[in-house]
């Protein structure tokens, strides 16, 4: 993913600025989640700046085969692993159009309208035999499903408000605020001098957010934060954009001295936002499968009363935490069929819901029951 990120902002604004953008995703948050979580969210997010490099070099070559080809490739397999791919791809089709009708260049207009259209269709017949096989065992009538369309609201504005809350807690939590500053500071340079670090007159970051925005408008469905990561891949691309102009003229002229000073910025920042992500533990939590009040006090426990070649049932969250904290103990627990003692967390779940706050899951939490622990010995 680091990699992707790096083709993608050094095809769009330049060698410098990709390196910058490796250093934000190898350390921000909300892009180490796709690193450490096996779900289709990882596979989405690795397809779609596949799909937004792609676009850059159809945009630059309309008549690339290969390029056309890999746009489709990547475009179904971000649709097969999350269907919300549609609006990245919307987002890079309508920069690409609106790129090249910027130039003027009614023949190279018409071509990419062309490429465009049919790997739209491609795209979407090829995703639609994908799907078949889901089809036609859950019925059209799952697509529609309350776990679906949890997030639709009927009101726009409380929508979007919610959905932008969410979003900066998932995006920038436990990132530190001077980074913050200097990742806006660097968008801001990033969006005014646009066109001397790209040469296009449409920012990507623009098309990709009035995309979304747009369909978030049309069906009022605003998702998960993680759905909406590549806008913030998006802007964080025009950010470090921007501040390779300041460490460009700061370098000078040489490409080598540029790379360097471009480098051992990328490495200081990574680390700069590292240690305040690690220090704030915000990697050591997640409510992807719920959130279980007093965890550490409950593994604390649990480690009293395992021993080696028990057998643990608890679900994802125990586990990982008895695996940080006790990894000693964790490794030495075999499987239910070979252990002499079987233990059991039971725990409910505050249900499927997304929370954004400490105040709204904390209540949901506390009326939990006490998570009760169970043990089974042979014989």
């Amino acid at each position: 993913m680091i990699l992707a990120s790096w083709f993608v902002a050094r095809a769009h604004y330049g060698q410098l600025a990709g390196i910058l953008t490796a250093g934000c995703v190898a350390a921000l948050p909300a892009f180490i989640e796709f690193s450490v979580n096996a779900r289709g969210y990882a596979l989405q997010w690795l397809s779609v700046p596949v799909v937004m490099w792609f676009g850059i070099v159809l945009e630059q070559n309309p008549s690339l085969r290969i390029g056309s080809l890999g746009l489709v490739v990547a475009g179904v397999a971000g649709m097969y692993s999350i269907t919300t791919t549609l609006m990245a791809i919307a987002g890079v089709f309508g920069w690409m159009l609106a790129s090249t009708l910027a130039d003027g260049e009614a023949s190279k207009f018409k071509s990419t309208l062309r490429n465009v259209a049919l790997a739209g269709i491609a795209i979407g017949l090829l995703s639609l035999l994908l799907y078949v096989p889901p089809l036609l065992v859950g019925g059209p009538a799952a697509l529609m499903a309350k776990s679906v369309v949890e997030w639709q609201q009927g009101d726009f504005t409380k929508g979007f408000e919610r959905m932008g809350q969410c979003a900066w807690v998932h995006w920038a939590g436990g990132v530190p605020t001077a980074a913050l500053w200097l990742l806006f500071g660097g968008l801001v340079i990033g969006l005014l001098f646009h066109r001397r670090v790209c040469g296009r007159r449409v920012p990507m970051m623009i098309a990709l957010w009035l995309a979304a925005a747009f369909f978030a408008w049309a069906r009022h469905v605003f998702a998960f934060p993680r759905v909406w990561s590549y806008l913030l891949l998006s802007t964080v691309m025009t950010a470090c954009a921007g501040l390779s102009l300041v460490l460009t003229s700061l370098a000078g002229r040489s490409r080598t001295r540029r790379i360097v000073v471009g480098g051992l910025a990328a490495v200081a920042l990574a680390v700069f936002v590292g240690v305040g992500v690690i220090k704030q533990r915000v990697l050591f939590t997640s409510n992807e499968g719920g959130t279980i009040i007093d965890a550490d006090a409950i593994v604390d426990y649990l480690s009293t009363q395992l021993r080696p070649d028990d057998s643990l049932l608890s679900n994802a969250i125990i586990n990982y935490e008895l695996l940080r904290r006790r990894p000693e103990l964790y490794r030495s627990l075999v499987k239910p069929d070979e252990a002499a003692r079987v233990a059991a967390v039971v725990v409910k779940s505050t249900g499927s819901t997304e929370f954004c706050t400490d105040g709204e899951v904390m209540p949901l939490l506390a009326a939990q029951d006490t998570p009760i622990l169970k043990v089974w010995q042979r014989g």
